[in-house]
């Protein structure tokens, strides 16, 4: 993420496991971390970083992702594996929804923690406020909470999650995020935002986009 400060550089799948070498390779959640595999399968620390390897790579289906894996696993451990992909894909539907947030909420921590005086706005955090929406597979769940924009005829478009997201601008670390069907504006949104400021407003400058509000930016 451009203007963070952690250098992991992944040259080969990256972190297709735990690696010492990585400061936030070591901030899975216990959940995660910390959970014994069941004989055959892959260890959930792995699976995490894969799946993620998977999510960043544009249009790599999880055959593409295992076979990547498998060069990384041969050359780097001298070690085989089932080329099927039945195994990885169970084991990915397996990772815990809270566990992946406790993840994400100790890396973007560690993240912050790292920005140095330099990286502040007149010794301040400057954190930006921002919407969006994403499709989703078509499923009838994903349809009946994220329901198609109604200007689509039924049967036609794909469910869409409205978000928005605050953002650090020193590190571009996602902060904290609020989502909702279309139904419900980015304004209500940015609300449930805001128990995520009060502690901080006496050394914070916050910069809204336009879509929230009138050009805005406000500082404690």
């Amino acid at each position: 993420m451009e203007g963070s400060r952690h250098k992991c550089k992944p040259s080969k799948p990256p972190h297709p496991r735990t690696s010492r070498k990585c400061s936030l390779c070591g901030l899975l959640s216990p959940g995660i971390s910390g959970i014994r595999p069941v004989a055959g399968s892959f260890p959930p620390s792995r699976i995490f970083w894969l799946f993620l390897a998977q999510v960043l790579t544009k249009a790599q289906s999880c055959r593409e992702t295992l076979q990547t894996f498998l060069a990384w696993l041969a050359s780097e451990q001298g070690q085989t594996a089932s080329p099927n992909t039945a195994a990885y894909c169970k084991a990915r539907a397996r990772l815990s929804i809270k566990e992946i947030q406790k993840t994400h909420r100790r890396i973007a921590r560690k993240i912050e923690n790292e920005t140095g005086a330099e990286d502040l706005w007149y010794g301040r955090r400057v954190r930006v406020v921002d919407g969006s929406s994403v499709s989703m597979p078509d499923t009838p769940q994903n349809q009946e909470i994220y329901p198609q924009p109604s200007r689509q005829k039924k049967g036609c478009g794909f469910p869409i999650m409205r978000i928005t997201v605050l953002f650090s601008l020193a590190s571009g670390a996602i902060l904290a995020v609020a989502k909702s069907s279309l139904h419900v504006s980015e304004r209500e949104l940015f609300r449930k935002l805001w128990k995520h400021l009060k502690l901080i407003l006496n050394t914070l400058v916050l910069v809204l986009a336009k879509n929230l509000q009138k050009p805005l930016i406000f500082w404690g």
